[in-house]
């Protein structure tokens, strides 16, 4: 397994958001994006404290009740045809302003929030970056989830060989990432990583079916 140096990671994405054009809700975006899987950073007020006055000097402001904003964004998200892509950003990040602002570390609830909304308005940028992440990841042990026929299944194993927005394979069987019978929902590394995750295949329906194994 690859050595792993947490506060080297974050000091990376710190320096990351001071070189970025803040000015760009995409860009503030795709930080986030970034920064998921060390999310519990912003638990230490120096570095949410930091986030936090960084955005608000770029002219960002938190919401003000998250009640009320949580199920406005929900709205924008789901009206997405009428609404312009840029308030959906902006009402995104006053959202996670609120949180971190707190040192609160961000809820599964935004974390998903992050993802579908780079998923579905900047997917150039979310799925180069998972391929990147599971490139990195060959030879290393990955949990993968996903559905075939209507059922949920989780499975273990190693990571093979990846092929850009085609398919992967563990323990040396091809596996597609957006099959029409099967269909990949989320990849981890064993560390807990998030290496891949489809939002948008998740936001179907589910079947009320019990979770499955197969190989």
């Amino acid at each position: 397994m690859k050595a792993f140096n947490l506060i080297g990671e974050v000091q990376k994405l710190i320096d990351e958001l001071n070189e970025i054009n803040l000015s760009n809700a995409f860009s503030v975006l795709e930080w986030f994006y970034k920064a998921i899987d060390y999310n519990s950073m912003f638990e230490d007020r120096n570095i949410s404290g930091y986030v936090f006055d960084t955005l608000k000097g770029a002219g960002y402001q938190p919401m003000l009740d998250p009640v009320k904003d949580l199920a406005s964004f929900k709205q924008l998200m789901n009206s997405a045809n009428s609404v312009s892509e840029l308030d959906i950003a902006n009402a995104l990040i006053r959202q996670i302003m609120y949180v971190i602002r707190e040192s609160h570390s961000l809820s599964m609830t935004h974390i998903s929030l992050v993802q579908a909304f780079n998923e579905k308005y900047n997917k150039q940028f979310a799925y180069d970056f998972m391929m990147k992440n599971l490139k990195e990841c060959i030879g290393e042990k990955i949990v993968y989830t996903g559905m075939k026929n209507g059922e949920y299944f989780i499975q273990t194993g190693v990571l093979t060989y990846v092929s850009d927005f085609k398919f992967f394979t563990v323990n040396g069987v091809e596996i597609e990432l957006f099959g029409e019978e099967t269909a990949i929902l989320t990849i981890q590394s064993s560390t807990g990583k998030i290496l891949f995750s489809n939002n948008m295949r998740q936001e179907e329906p589910r079947p009320e079916k019990n979770v499955m194994q197969f190989t």
